[in-house]
């Protein structure tokens, strides 16, 4: 089986890229191509360029497009395929939803995925949650060993990393007056890493104690990469929809629940308790390796493929 993964924009937390390279490593009956049309300040690594000519090859090859956030210029593809009928073209057709477009206004998106009797997948559950008959959660996929390569313990006071793409989204306000009030009783170090390549910010997070992610969709990237260093995780959940689908598909949380208001309690207590960062920091790697690690995506996700194929 031959996939192409396509992104109209950046390439959402490099995923289209590590699942290019997850499939190359653990499953080589299913080649996987990745695409993005553009790249951002994390300058994560690229497979296949935006050139035209490369892109439509490979379009016309494939036996499955996978598209990520939307179907963006897919039909000026298809129109290539049908100047070339000799060619065949892609036979199935998956659509990968990341974030806010699809939670703001998830509708429009399942009407096109039906027109075109796409599969769906989401990369975050609460994502699912809007659509679950026709959304199932596909893990963002990483290699253990990659991430470790990146931990780096420092001795000295403890280190409170948080990485947002988006202040607003990530609580990061009422994250700061946290950590100012927690800094009045406590030698912590906050690390604030934004606007810097992804390398970059693994590096910075591998030398944290404990990682902050955000109060509203469970986790994100941000955590994953903590889970498979075993970094304590920090994050929280908005709905108890959400929560319980969580809850039913993992059997427990992998991070210290946190909202607004109990926030400054959750960190205080992790920050007094090194037990209590050991015991989220084995969560953390559990969950990871049962959901995230790349064997496990691959194996979900060729499923997934088959069937999006039959």
């Amino acid at each position: 089986m031959k996939v192409l993964i396509l992104a109209w924009g950046a390439d959402t937390g490099g995923q289209g890229y590590r699942l290019m390279e997850a499939f190359r490593d653990h499953s080589p009956d299913i080649t996987v191509r990745s695409a993005a049309s553009s790249g951002n300040f994390m300058e994560y690594p690229s497979d296949l360029s935006w050139r035209r000519a490369e892109l439509i090859e490979t379009y016309l090859t494939a036996d499955l497009i996978h598209v990520r956030n939307s179907f963006g210029g897919l039909h000026r593809l298809e129109r290539n395929r049908r100047r070339q009928p000799e060619r065949e073209g892609p036979r199935g057709l998956l659509i990968q939803y990341h974030g806010s477009r699809f939670r703001g206004m998830p509708e429009p998106f399942l009407v096109e995925q039906r027109h075109r009797g796409a599969l769906g997948v989401a990369s975050t559950l609460d994502l699912v949650e809007l659509a679950p008959d026709e959304v199932r959660w596909l893990p963002a996929p990483y290699e253990e060993s990659f991430l470790q390569g990146f931990r780096s313990p420092q001795e000295g006071p403890l280190v409170i990393a948080h990485a947002p793409s988006a202040r607003m989204v990530k609580h990061t306000y009422e994250f700061l007056e946290v950590m100012r009030e927690l800094g009045r009783h406590h030698d912590i170090q906050l690390d604030l890493i934004e606007g810097r390549p992804w390398r970059e910010c693994l590096a910075r997070k591998g030398r944290a104690d404990i990682v902050y992610d955000q109060l509203l969709y469970g986790y994100g990237n941000n955590a994953i990469e903590a889970f498979g260093m075993g970094i304590p995780v920090v994050s929280g959940i908005q709905g108890e929809a959400a929560r319980e689908r969580m809850l039913a598909e993992w059997g427990e949380l992998p991070f210290a629940e946190a909202q607004p208001e109990t926030l400054l309690k959750v960190l205080n207590e992790l920050i007094e308790s090194e037990e209590a960062r050991r015991l989220y920091a084995r969560r953390g790697m559990n969950h990871f390796r049962r959901f995230h690690a790349a064997p496990r995506v691959v194996e979900r996700l060729s499923a997934i493929y088959r069937e999006a194929l039959g």
